[in-house]
């Protein structure tokens, strides 16, 4: 029973709250929020969302982000634009292709671990066209690098702004959780 309150009074925090994620400083602030379309602000300095406009790059760089990690794929309009303009404000340009729900898979959701988890990533920007993927990769790293029980990616992913995905999301933890169960593998209360 005393489990069971843990992971309510976690689900509480993440609503309310926003979710810390493994390797960051919590003595550090958050950088200002800048608002690239459907921006989200976690607690631990990374900005959730659509694609960057080159000013919204310009004032990433000016609020003291580091690294930008775009999902987006190198055949999207605007992806060599975005990459010249952050190379050129001498900001770190990752790239971790997700072309569609399809690109929402476990070795997409650890290779974003590594990059945020890397020295001085942080503050970053994790963003795709719209912010669903971002959103939905967000959730399935932290379900599967950070420990986070399933319901709570799914919620975590939502409070990201995921909207259209839940599905994808549902989906790649059921597959995961095929070959490695364990307890936090419950789907029963994420909708």
């Amino acid at each position: 029973m005393a489990g069971r309150a843990h992971v309510v009074a976690y689900v509480v925090g993440v609503l309310l709250h926003g979710v810390s994620v493994a390797g960051a400083d919590d003595d550090e602030k958050a950088p200002p929020k800048v608002s690239i379309p459907q921006a989200y602000l976690t607690e631990d300095g990374l900005l959730v969302g659509g694609q960057p406009t080159t000013e919204h790059l310009r004032a990433l760089k000016k609020a003291g982000y580091r690294t930008i990690v775009s999902l987006r794929t190198p055949k999207e309009p605007g992806y060599a634009q975005e990459k010249r303009v952050a190379e050129e404000l001498d900001m770190r340009f990752v790239s971790i292709p997700v072309a569609g729900p399809r690109g929402i898979t476990k070795a997409k959701a650890q290779s974003l671990a590594k990059v945020l988890q890397s020295k001085d990533a942080r503050p970053a920007v994790v963003h795709c066209g719209t912010g669903q993927r971002a959103s939905a990769l967000l959730a399935l790293k932290a379900f599967v690098t950070d420990g986070m029980m399933a319901t709570e990616a799914i919620l975590y992913a939502k409070k990201l702004g995921m909207k259209r995905l839940t599905e994808v999301l549902e989906m790649q933890i059921r597959q995961i959780c095929s070959k490695e169960s364990n307890e936090r593998c419950d789907l029963r209360t994420a909708r």
